[in-house]
Order: C-alpha cells, then structure tokens, then sequence
C-alpha cells in the first residue's frame, strides 16, 4: 500500500509540472500588446482608430471618396458612397469609416436615401471628397466594439 501512494503522489507531481508552464503562457498571451489603438478627442464623442501597418496590411484595407452625382433631369447633386462603404453598428445606426490620415480611421453616421446600383446615395454624411472604407469597414468595427475579444 506503501508503494502505491508514493507512486500516485509522484504522478500528481509530474502531472502539475506542465500545467504551470500553460499558465505563464496564457498569462504572457494575454498581456500582448493590441495592434490598434482608440484615441477619444478631448471636448467630443469621436473615437479615432489607429492601427498598425501591419493590420492594414492583413486587412488589405481599400478607400474610396464620397462624391457628388448629378441626377437624371437636372436635379441637384446627391452624395454618394460605394455601397461596400456601409456597415450597421452595434446600435443599428448605418456608419461609414473615414480616413482622415494613414492608419487612422473614424466612424461616421450616415443617412441613406436609396441604392441605386452599387451606389448608396447619402442625404447626411461626410462631404464630398472624404475618404472611406469600402473593404475592411467590419473588421474595423470589430476592433472599435471589441467583438471578437
């Protein structure tokens, strides 16, 4: 009987051995820098998302601008966005991102009017000749709301 429990404490040991070795893993893991940062700007509601080269990289990010469109007949000039510019926020609000400078991005409401084509044309957003994201929009949004944390 002696035998026996000398011979189950010693695999209780071994076995403890590897597993404290996965906790400092997961712990230096979770302690790995973001590669983006949110920047709140002092006295307003926009949270600007810097990223690093890196992620663009990977993301493989592509702009466009907003433009103004006359319509058929004469009518005043609408914005327009590329269809692939929107995406829907936590909240159900449709939002383009802007690209005010390289790697940083800022959300922005809009208001759609209609699609016509693989054009969304705009009554309220960004004026025309801002840049924004057509391919990359949900992965950003991802990072801004943490999903996939």
């Amino acid at each position: 009987m002696r035998g026996w429990n000398r011979g189950v404490a010693a695999l209780l040991v071994l076995a403890a051995v590897p597993l404290s070795g996965c906790a400092e893993v997961a712990t230096a893991t979770a302690t790995k820098p973001k590669p983006y940062k949110l920047e709140k700007e002092e006295g307003t509601s926009i949270t600007r998302l810097r990223i690093e080269q890196r992620v663009f990289d990977r993301i493989r990010i592509k702009t466009s601008t907003v433009r103004d469109v006359e319509r058929f007949g004469g009518e005043t000039a609408r914005k327009v966005v590329d269809y692939s510019a929107l995406v829907y926020d936590p909240k159900g609000d449709t939002i383009v991102y802007t690209n005010p400078s390289p790697l940083v991005f800022v959300r922005q409401t809009v208001k759609v009017d209609s699609i016509d084509g693989d054009l969304a044309v705009l009554t309220d957003g960004p004026p025309a000749g801002t840049a924004v994201v057509t391919v990359g929009t949900a992965e950003l949004l991802g990072m801004e709301t943490g999903v996939g944390k």
